[in-house]
This record gives C-alpha cells, sequence and structure tokens, in this order.
C-alpha cells in the first residue's frame, strides 16, 4: 500500500496491529472529510468546484481499479478526505471490514449503519467483505449524488429532490 503513489489517493503512513485491534495511519487533509466539507453551511460551493471533487474522485478510483489492489472495498464520504489544496484524496483503502464487523449488526451504532448505506446491496447481501469494482462504482454513484445535490442518499424524498 505504501508503493500506491497519486495525487487522488491519499497517502498510506502505517498500521499498528495488536491483540484485537488494528490502527491504520494515513496522511492528515486539513479540510476534512467529504460529508463534513459538504454537511457545513458556512461553506458555499458551486457547481463548478464539486465537479472537481466528483473529477478528482474518478481519477483516484480510476488509478486504485488498475492497481493491484484492484478496488476499495469501502468507499464513503468519511473515507473522502480533502487536503489543504482543496484536492479530494480516497482514503481508508486496502484494508477491509473484517466477518465480526460485519456479522454484529445487533450490536452496532448508528454511525455503522450509515456506513453501510454506501455499500451495495449485493455485497451486504454476499457478504463479500472485500468488495468489488462494482460496489465501488454503486458507492461512487451516491457519492457524486452526494455532491451535487448536497444532501446525504436517502434522506429526502425524490420528489422534493426535482424541486
Amino acid at each position: 500500500m505504501r508503493q500506491l503513489q497519486h495525487e487522488n489517493l491519499n497517502p498510506f503512513v502505517g498500521a499498528c496491529i495488536g491483540e484485537g485491534q488494528t490502527f491504520v495511519a494515513y496522511m492528515h487533509c486539513a479540510k476534512g472529510s467529504l460529508k463534513e466539507v459538504l454537511g457545513k453551511n458556512d461553506i458555499k460551493l458551486d457547481w463548478g468546484f464539486r465537479s472537481f471533487l466528483i473529477s478528482d474522485l474518478v481519477r483516484g478510483l480510476e488509478y486504485l481499479h488498475l492497481s493491484p489492489l484492484g478496488n476499495h472495498g469501502r468507499l464513503t464520504s468519511k473515507s473522502c478526505l480533502i487536503n489543504g489544496r482543496w484536492v479530494l484524496k480516497i482514503s481508508d483503502y486496502g484494508h477491509w471490514r473484517s466477518a465480526e464487523e460485519e456479522h454484529c449488526a445487533e450490536v452496532l451504532p448508528d454511525e455503522a449503519y450509515e456506513d453501510l448505506i454506501w455499500t451495495a446491496p449485493e455485497l451486504l447481501r454476499s457478504g463479500d467483505m472485500k468488495g468489488t469494482k462494482e460496489g465501488d462504482i454503486y458507492s461512487f454513484g451516491l457519492l457524486s449524488t452526494r455532491s451535487l445535490i448536497g444532501k446525504d442518499p436517502f434522506r429526502e424524498p425524490i420528489s422534493r429532490l426535482k424541486n
């Protein structure tokens, strides 16, 4: 993962693996996640800027899909980070949810359910923890929608979005 270098990938720094816990470190991105940036009412993003963010996401995803990793597997608005130059960088690639994470649905906090919204339904049904390129494209579609309309997917009825 340290060999993966691309303008739209957040560089992997390292990992600390302990008993029952793993911590993964990536470079810090000053502006925060796409979720945070789009959620701030004081930041007004025009259509052109939003399209640049989507273009950054496309370039980073294309690189990941052509890399030895093959796919991201957990692409969400939290894993798309914005650096100090307002460049979107994909983070949290190369490690996948464990079976234990996926099969403890009874005790998952609300944030974990929110993260599952970005996962393609066929992956949720199959229990595929590593994801697929197709699953990444599903997540990309939701992220693009989120970036363009400014709201999380599935939060607003479609009829209200048309207005």
